[in-house]
């Protein structure tokens, strides 16, 4: 069973921390008409399957001109639930509880339940609406139903994750320029925040996957080589300790050049990519740097591409361009705005690999 789960597993493209990351790049497949070429079979919703259908990932808002059709495993199916609680607790009233029952029976009624359908979710009953079909789900379907496992099967089957899951092959790219240097919180630099962001995220690799270190300001430099985390984990930690902001902004060249760093010596049996965090503007790489990066990512063949995940840091970070490159590669852009906020978005980050 292990061998076969790590079967399934090599056939990913990159995790994530939802299914909609997957959904938006697959409708921006379909309109380049390559959606078939992008992934062949995704554990989805049936919601998930109408939204996507009814055109709700698109960037046009256009039903997709391959769309998604839903899959019923004859070994069966397990049911996404979302149950209705009111907690018996003391600090609940009567008044509290008299509100929540309002509520349920309001649910309940026929005209919201009929909502709830339309929208590709099933009723309290479990019935879906009869047009299903023509959104790529079945309305008979499952046949079977499989119940979850207790409790202590689930909890052992999330810790065997690290053995059967795809491992990754990353290159973490630092802005260190100038502007790094301005203090956000009392005592600690944007910089600094970084610095314990990458230190948690470094914790959380396995020893298994393959991560490398950039830094860059008005030239980048290499400071840790792509290798097994297991044998390096200390140089990584101390690179990132020994970091220090000075200089401009060498974006789009730098993200290029890791680009083709890693596409260079891509690992099939990997999760190639490349993770770039900015807290600026790019004022140092050649004019048509932008252009010439953003088409050679979208120019990938989509088996073997290498995705760039953006980080746009503080307020001064470029989100358009950083979209462009993320969308290009069909990688995913975050948002960091708020500095102090960084170390959950590396970690969100890191939920791709």
């Amino acid at each position: 069973m292990v061998t076969f789960v790590k079967g399934v597993e090599l056939a990913t493209v990159h995790y994530g921390e939802s299914s909609s990351v997957f959904l938006q790049n697959l409708a921006q497949a379909d309109t380049a008409g390559q959606s078939l070429t992008y992934v062949s079979a995704i554990a989805l919703t049936e919601q998930e399957v109408v939204a996507y259908n009814e055109g709700q990932f698109g960037p046009s808002a256009k039903a997709p001109t391959v769309p998604l059709a839903a899959v019923y495993p004859k070994e069966g199916t397990l049911i996404s639930d979302n149950p209705f609680v009111v907690l018996n607790a003391s600090w609940v009233s009567p008044e509290q509880k008299a509100a929540a029952a309002d509520l349920l029976a309001y649910l309940l009624a026929p005209a919201q339940q009929a909502k709830l359908q339309a929208a590709g979710y099933r009723d309290a009953q479990g019935r879906a609406a009869v047009s299903s079909r023509d959104l790529g789900t079945i309305a008979t379907q499952p046949k079977t139903v499989i119940k979850p496992p207790v409790g202590s099967v689930l909890d052992k089957l999330q810790a065997s994750w690290w053995t059967v899951r795809k491992p990754a092959r990353v290159l973490i790219i630092v802005d260190v320029s100038g502007s790094m240097d301005e203090q956000v919180v009392p005592g600690a630099t944007k910089l600094d925040l970084v610095k314990a962001a990458l230190l948690a995220a470094i914790d959380q690799v396995g020893d298994d996957d393959e991560v490398g270190l950039w830094s860059f300001s008005d030239q980048h430099q290499q400071l840790v080589p792509i290798n097994r985390v297991g044998a390096q984990r200390a140089q990584l930690k101390t690179a990132v300790a020994s970091l220090q902001a000075n200089g401009g902004t060498l974006l789009y060249s730098t993200v290029h050049d890791g680009w083709d760093y890693v596409s260079k010596s891509a690992d099939p049996t990997h999760i190639n990519a490349v993770v770039v965090m900015t807290d600026g503007q790019d004022n140092h790489s050649p004019g048509g740097a932008l252009s010439a990066l953003t088409d050679a990512l979208a120019k990938q063949p989509e088996g073997a591409a290498v995705r760039v995940f953006t980080v746009a840091y503080g307020h001064d970070a470029d989100k358009s361009d950083l979209g462009l490159i993320a969308q290009a590669s069909r990688g995913q852009a975050y948002d960091a705005s708020d500095p102090t906020l960084i170390r959950q978005v590396f970690l969100a980050v890191l939920s791709n690999f």
